[in-house]
């Protein structure tokens, strides 16, 4: 009978989930075709015997069989019917309604659903968690241990068993049969436009021979942590599970791991609040260079003093008050403010510090004791910490509870060698394998951007895909992939997200596949030059990997943005349709951001730099890109800076021989908040752009680090600044201007100018004086904090003129 076509189907009494009633599925982008080449990355492959070590290590897997080909839909007729539970979990519900969506997507056939029980006409099924069919059937993936998240698919005569663990595993079992068996993707989330890129791939006949198989992943966590996976549809399909933003799913699929709000990181302020206790009980914040240091926000933050009693008495209360107000919560942290200083280094911290021959120890005998004191009342909850900055390393002896969770950051490998692999740092790796051997229960917080250029191109997936593996092979329990998470627009932000999805789940996939697998989907007919872009940055990669002497440095040269342009350009001649032209355009806009980060070629690119400023701006607001770095009112700037760059080289030089810090080439103290130095725009200044530091504090907010390479070894130059005042009155200082070596921690030259000496409607030169320049010297300028006289001094030109 065929069911799916019947007039008398479905039988009477039977709850059915038919496709008008369907929850949760937003719009898609469906309809691109894949490019003719496309090939199936995640396609499983048949293995004759038990799996390898290697690919336990990358997820438990049972032997991979053959399975019987299976005819669901054939002439638009369908004989299977999709069959749930006869007290079906929310997690099976759902599962059941994407499977009969996507299926008919495929074909436009829609397949019943029906509750197992109510009726013994059934036939064909295909059935969806723990059915009493599946309890009944004779196959060895039943016996699997699934866990939360694993998953299986079976057949047993010809009717098809998808089933999972007690948290997403049916969820993942239809989509694993979808995605891996059947080809389908969710390649993308266009969470500004609230729909998601999609291919479905069309069949008339619907035939599938599935590989039977069991599956768990090797990581509880997995959170490629970037705006563009913040999309709780995107997460569920492509089996991540960030507890974060937008990628939090409901309860009702299985939620997510859950963080108490407030309490994600970088928590000691919240737990023993500076404007609470500093005034009473200064002994309760850090010792620092013999002084007690508390935390100033929008400055280097102090830590608190973790051998103190009471500190630890107002901290399990603040802890415990959090987690009753939310009873959903699994992980709540217990961790420093953001620094990689500031330690307590009072005698009872240091003694024990010194005795573990590490600074982490004093934090994990106070996370412990934290972890001990709710233990009882929240037997669930697991309070994490971090191995971050100076406490990277383990105590030797002090071995963290087993509700607590070590986040072992890279920072101290992946900030120095973004393109090479952990395991190549080995005082970091030796760290992590020291964590492991204690026994710490471990997550990755890793680094997979550079914070101040989310746009520029970052050719580090083959160093991303190799690091997860290093990752599992530690025992790692979960791995969170830090990105752009402030904003859209971080380069190939897409492609990434979807890749490393891939590899959070199965690290053994290939990842040169994965990346192929996504251009040739994602980008249909113009996906051939989009490949040889990513090919372009790959070779980039490896050609400074090969070399053991080679620099970290950004490899993002004028060469290689020069034949992206050529790529790019081609790739929207051949896209075929408006979307995806689109796709192709927000590729552009990291290949104009490396370009206009070069500054103009010489004086005959101004132009065209110029026009691709203007190019670039108006991408930025058609993708809503917001930031273009971690700190926020970026975007505005950078422009700015561009365009000042530009005008830079209509600037003669006096004196030949001279270097000019041009703007992209200073350094602006960004955290200072309202007292940061900005590009502005000033009709005043030489190319109509310059440097404005609010005159309220005595911070050294604008830098220049004095680039030696250009300069002549051992010659004498002459320090000189362009400036003027933003002033009302001349009384009392303005700046103080200098040059600063911390190496020798000495001044070559310095200079005090008092408000007289500068004008406010005019720039004027001022000579700071001569000097050697050596290296690690920088230029500073340090307002003098008079701003009831002084409101902003502006700086256009630093210059360094060879002396004759």
């Amino acid at each position: 009978m065929n069911r799916a076509s019947h007039p008398n189907w479905p039988p009477r009494g039977l709850a059915v989930f038919g496709v008008a009633a369907l929850l949760g599925i937003q719009p898609w982008s469906a309809g691109l075709d894949a490019h003719g080449d496309w090939r199936n990355a995640l396609a499983p492959t048949v293995t004759a015997s038990t799996p390898s070590e290697a690919e336990h290590r990358s997820g438990r897997r049972s032997p991979r069989r053959p399975g019987p080909q299976l005819t669901l839909v054939s002439e638009g007729e369908s004989d299977y019917t999709i069959v749930v539970p006869a007290q079906p979990t929310t997690q099976e519900t759902k599962a059941a309604e994407e499977l009969v969506h996507w299926l008919k997507e495929m074909n436009g056939v829609a397949l019943p659903t029906v509750v197992e029980g109510e009726s013994a006409d059934i036939g064909k099924m295909i059935s969806v968690g723990r059915t009493t069919r599946l309890a009944g059937a004779h196959v060895p993936e039943r016996r699997s241990e699934l866990g939360e998240e694993g998953y299986a698919i079976a057949v047993d005569g010809e009717d098809l068993l998808l089933f999972g663990g007690t948290r997403r595993g049916p969820l993942y079992a239809v989509f694993a049969f979808l995605e891996e068996d059947l080809g389908c993707r969710w390649y993308a989330a266009q969470r500004l436009r609230k729909q998601q890129d999609c291919m479905i791939p069309k069949r008339d006949e619907l035939v599938v021979r599935p590989v039977l198989r069991a599956y768990v992943p090797p990581l509880a966590l997995r959170d490629p942590y970037y705006w563009d996976a913040f999309d709780w549809d995107w997460s569920l399909r492509n089996r991540t599970n960030s507890g974060f933003r937008g990628a939090r799913l409901p309860e009702t699929w299985g939620g997510s791991t859950d963080y108490v709000d407030g309490f994600f990181v970088h928590t000691f302020e919240r737990l023993v609040p500076v404007g609470e206790h500093v005034t009473t009980n200064p002994e309760y914040f850090a010792e620092w260079e013999g002084k007690r240091k508390p935390f100033k926000p929008n400055s280097w933050p102090g830590q608190l003093c973790l051998t103190n009693p009471a500190v630890l008495e107002i901290s399990v209360d603040k802890v415990r008050k959090a987690l009753r107000k939310a009873p959903h919560a699994e992980w709540i942290s217990v961790s420093e403010n953001d620094g990689r200083t500031g330690y307590c280094t009072c005698s009872a911290c240091a003694r024990l510090n010194e005795k573990e021959g590490a600074t982490s120890a004093a934090l994990v005998a106070f996370v412990n004791a934290v972890a001990d004191a709710i233990r009882e009342e929240f037997p669930r909850v697991r309070v994490t910490t971090l191995a971050y900055g100076h406490a990277y390393t383990p105590p030797k002896t002090i071995r963290p509870r087993d509700n607590v969770l070590i986040r072992f950051c890279t920072d101290q490998h992946a900030w120095r060698h973004p393109y090479r692999f952990l395991s190549e740092s080995k005082d970091v790796a030796d760290a992590m394998h020291g964590w492991a051997a204690l026994g710490a229960k471990l997550t990755i917080w890793d680094y997979t951007v550079g914070f101040g250029n989310y746009l520029q191109p970052r050719p580090n997936l083959a160093v991303v895909a190799e690091n997860i593996r290093t990752y599992v092979t530690n025992s790692a329990e979960g791995v969170m992939l830090q990105g752009a998470y402030q904003s859209a627009g971080a380069s190939r932000a897409k492609l990434r997200c979807w890749v490393w999805s891939k590899l959070l789940w199965d690290p053994s996939l290939d990842v040169e596949a994965l990346i192929r697998d996504f251009t040739f989907g994602y980008f249909g007919a113009a996906a051939e030059p989009l490949q040889a872009y990513n090919q372009l940055l790959w070779d980039s990669w490896e050609r400074m990997h090969r070399d053991p002497m080679g620099s970290d440095d950004d490899p993002i040269g004028r060469p290689l943005v020069e034949a992206a342009t050529q790529l790019i350009a081609a790739a929207e001649q051949l896209a075929d349709s408006e979307e995806l032209r689109r796709r192709v355009r927000r590729e552009k806009l990291g290949v104009l951001h490396a370009r206009l980060q070069l500054g103009p070629a010489d004086r005959d690119d101004v132009d065209r730099y110029l026009g691709d400023v203007s190019r670039i701006e108006t991408l930025l607001k058609e993708f809503g890109v917001t930031h273009m770095r971690e700190r926020p009112r970026d975007v505005e700037e950078r422009l700015l800076r561009w365009r000042a760059q530009a005008g830079q080289l209509r600037v003669s030089l006096d004196k030949p021989g001279t270097v000019f810090a041009d703007d992209l080439g200073l350094r602006l103290a960004k955290h200072l908040g309202d007292y940061a130095a900005a590009v502005v725009q000033d009709p005043l200044a030489g190319n109509g752009y310059t440097i404005r530091q609010p005159g309220r504090r005595k911070d050294w907010s604008l830098q220049w680090v004095i680039p030696t390479d250009q300069l002549v070894e051992g010659k004498t130059y002459t320090l000189r600044l362009k400036q003027r005042l933003e002033k009302q009155g001349t009384e009392g200082s303005a700046c103080v201007v200098g040059v600063y070596n911390p190496l020798a921690k000495a001044y070559p030259v310095r200079k005090s100018l008092v408000a007289a000496d500068l004008p406010s409607d005019r720039y004027v030169w001022v000579t700071v004086g001569q000097f050697v320049p050596g290296k690690g010297d920088f230029v500073y300028v340090a307002p003098a904090d008079n701003s009831e006289v002084v409101q902003g001094i502006y700086t256009d030109r630093i210059e360094l003129q060879p002396v004759d």
